[in-house]
């Protein structure tokens, strides 16, 4: 009997630990809004505490490990005032499926709607494990001839900022002021295709 009773508590102590940090790890629902808002207020340090050291973040074919890529777009996502909105969101088991309508003073300064992409996370141990771009919405190609025709100007006008920015596409961290002086740059271009 006394075997019996002092295993079973055994197996109780052993399991209380595990038991305890699951109860209190934030739920899938929890952890999605916590992202958003990071998202929303270009916050590293709140990004940072969601994701998961390894996270694997996958945009069409490019994938990419770890937090560093996303977290070094944040100042100048800040930059250019961008903004997401996650619309219909459906959680299966340990995934959220959801659209993210992302809006920015830079597609405003050309006058473009806002962008749709539809993405899932994924989340273990308590953060986003996965972040996946399963779609995006049919390449705009107006959008696409917009910001095509503003590089080339850019490159040849401010070849300064394009360098920043192309620095930017190998990973580096863009600055915030890099972003409010594109979204400048953009408007007075703009204006003067509009003429």
């Amino acid at each position: 009997m006394f075997r019996k009773v002092a295993g079973a508590v055994l197996v109780t102590l052993l399991l209380a630990p595990l038991t305890y940090a699951q109860q209190n790890q934030p739920s899938v629902e929890e952890l999605f809004r916590r992202f958003i808002d990071a998202r929303n207020r270009h916050d590293v340090a709140a990004l940072r505490a969601v994701l998961a050291p390894n996270v694997t973040i996958r945009r069409h074919i490019e994938v990419t490990t770890g937090p560093d890529t996303m977290l070094a777009r944040l100042p100048y996502e800040a930059g250019i005032n961008q903004h997401i909105e996650a619309r219909n969101p459906v959680v299966e088991g340990d995934r959220i499926k959801y659209e993210q309508i992302e809006r920015s003073d830079l597609s405003d300064a050309f006058e473009l709607k806002p962008v749709t992409r539809y993405l899932e996370i994924s989340f273990a141990g308590g953060l986003i494990a996965k972040i996946d771009h399963w779609k995006d919405e049919e390449r705009d190609p107006v959008r696409l001839q917009r910001f095509n025709s503003f590089d080339a100007w850019l490159a040849s006008a401010h070849p300064d900022v394009a360098a920043d920015l192309a620095a930017g596409q190998t990973g580096e961290a863009l600055t915030e002021g890099t972003g409010r002086k594109v979204v400048e740059l953009a408007k007075k271009w703009w204006a003067s295709q509009k003429r």
